[in-house]
């Protein structure tokens, strides 16, 4: 069987949240891009908003990326690369889609 590659727009709290639970759930045969504008996973938006009324900021922003850390040295099998950058556009070609961002190459 092929591996399929799942790409999540945005690298924020919620981006991490389902890498690491499909982490737990996926096998050998998903592959997963991360893109986002924030130089760290989990320090997105959600992070400086919501997380002000339950914890301190930096607390939970320290907590997610440990996490990520974690659970994926837990599942060496998953196959997770991050770009930092911003998507542009998405196209259907076929059974799939291409993902055009700005980052670097």
């Amino acid at each position: 069987m092929s591996r399929r590659t799942l790409v999540l727009c945005g690298n924020g709290a919620s981006a991490v949240l389902l890498v690491c639970a499909l982490a737990r759930q996926a096998g050998k045969d998903l592959s997963i891009v991360v893109i986002g504008k924030n130089a760290q996973a989990g320090r997105g938006v959600a992070v400086q908003r919501w997380a002000q009324s339950f914890v301190p900021r930096n607390l939970y922003g320290a907590y997610l990326p440990e996490l990520l850390d974690t659970t994926l040295q837990s599942n060496p099998d998953l196959e997770v690369r991050f770009i930092q950058g911003e998507v542009k556009s998405l196209m259907k070609k076929h059974l799939g889609w291409i993902v055009a961002h700005d980052a670097a190459p």
